[in-house]
């Protein structure tokens, strides 16, 4: 009967040992199935143990230094259309405008000499007034010469052209052309950034029609910038330099009659005009 319980008894024991065995097993497996660890790169280090993990993780840190240093610098995408458009349009901007005062001066003078052999030299002494005063001829006759003066210049070349001869008539006007040059500049300046847009559809555009009818518009646009440029460069030259006017006129001698009709209108104008 002892025999017997002893040996129920050592079943119990084994069976008890034996599933403690199999739920260890069971432990082991599922835990060496279990997800494995998505470190960088996707790398799974389930399986690995040990030196091994360590090693992959040294491997992967590498690679992630080695990415994010110079030595793996991604080389520049090339540039688009509409990125290098939209880069020239951010390079083209307002100018500045030029609030400088701007002045047209022009004198006329009319010089009385003794004779007309007297116009000759009298030209060529103009001729060096206008070279020592960093100015130009601009057209002469054999009684008339226009020369052009540098603006700061200008009172001062005028009575040296005075000092010819006698002088009958003298006439100066000035110009303020300040706000048209000024309003020029600025239209010139909306014109050329909108040069810049129309070129920028044309090459975005596919529709030939479009492209078409934004070059018509584009060739409008270069045209009356060039218009205005050319006015620029005119009211910049007439401001830069004054014109002066210069005629020579012979003095006249009157004769017998004369000096007794010179004489009557000297008289008529002492009766009405008192000085």
């Amino acid at each position: 009967m002892r025999s017997w319980r002893w040996w129920c008894v050592s079943c119990v024991v084994c069976l008890v040992w034996a599933s403690g065995c199999s739920s260890g097993s069971s432990y082991e497996r599922s835990y060496s199935s279990a997800p494995a660890y998505a470190g960088p790169s996707d790398m799974s280090l389930g399986g690995m143990r040990g030196g091994e993990a360590v090693r992959a993780v040294a491997q992967v840190d590498a690679v992630s230094e080695d990415s994010s240093g110079p030595a793996l610098s991604m080389p520049d995408a090339p540039e688009t259309t509409a990125q290098k458009a939209a880069r020239q349009r951010a390079e083209v901007k307002p100018k500045q405008v030029s609030t400088k005062r701007r002045l047209v001066r022009n004198g006329w003078l009319t010089i009385e000499l003794p004779d007309r052999p007297d116009f000759e030299p009298s030209l060529e002494k103009l001729r060096g007034v206008a070279q020592g005063f960093d100015g130009y001829v601009q057209s002469e006759t054999a009684e008339t010469m226009k020369i052009m003066i540098p603006t700061d210049r200008f009172e001062e070349a005028m009575k040296t052209i005075a000092n010819l001869g006698e002088v009958l008539h003298r006439n100066v006007s000035v110009t303020d052309v300040t706000a048209r040059f000024v309003d020029l500049q600025i239209r010139l300046d909306n014109l050329e950034r909108m040069r810049v847009r129309l070129t920028e559809l044309v090459m975005q555009s596919d529709d030939v029609g479009k492209i078409l009818e934004i070059e018509k518009e584009l060739g409008r646009v270069t045209m009356e910038i060039e218009r205005i440029k050319g006015q620029l460069r005119l009211m910049d030259q007439q401001t830069s330099y004054a014109t002066i006017d210069v005629t020579f006129e012979e003095r006249v001698m009157p004769g017998p009659l004369g000096w007794v009709f010179y004489g009557i209108g000297s008289g008529i104008k002492w009766l009405f005009v008192w000085d």
